[in-house]
């Protein structure tokens, strides 16, 4: 019988182990709060400073001027792109124009009719301002295709020098 019978704290226990452990929760709470502002309130390290002891100086500046030649090449590629996409622009409007001024001729064609001279104008202008477009924006594509290839190079060549910085500083 004594095996089924639980054994209870009195109610007081109960109440006080209850009552101790919230004041415990509290306490810490406010312990870590103390904790955080105080190491919040704490100056970090002048990153400047750290450099300047532990890191090649050479490194850094070379560093520097890779990351600098890379954005600046990224730019150029953002300004081809967008030059050619302007360009496309123009390209899709005169091929839109020719269609239009082929249509006309081929109606003409059929009507045993031929175009105004005028038309025949626009038309071979039209034709060459095309080619001329394609032309600029094969141009385009080659100028692109090296920079992006500039642009891997110094990304390796940047990649290579980091590499020894990041490392370098982990060997204080």
């Amino acid at each position: 019988m004594s095996e089924n019978k639980k054994l209870k704290a009195p109610w007081v226990q109960r109440l006080g182990i209850i009552f101790l452990s919230l004041i415990l929760g509290v306490l810490l709470f406010w312990l870590l709060g103390f904790m955080t502002k105080d190491i919040g309130s704490l100056r970090g390290p002048d990153f400047s400073k750290v450099e300047a002891n532990y890191l090649d100086a050479g490194l850094l500046s070379k560093q520097n001027s890779h990351k600098e030649s890379l954005n600046d090449t990224r730019e150029n590629v953002e300004n081809k792109r967008e030059q050619q996409s302007i360009l496309k622009d123009s390209t899709n409007s005169l091929q839109n124009t020719i269609n239009q001024l082929l249509s006309i001729q081929k109606q003409n064609i059929e009507r045993n009719l031929t175009l105004s001279d005028e038309q025949q104008q626009i038309l071979a202008e039209s034709q060459s301002l095309f080619l001329e477009n394609q032309k600029q924006y094969l141009v385009l594509n080659k100028e692109i295709a090296g920079l992006i290839n500039q642009q891997q190079r110094i990304e390796k060549e940047l990649a290579s020098i980091s590499e020894p910085l990041f490392f370098g500083c982990w060997s204080i």
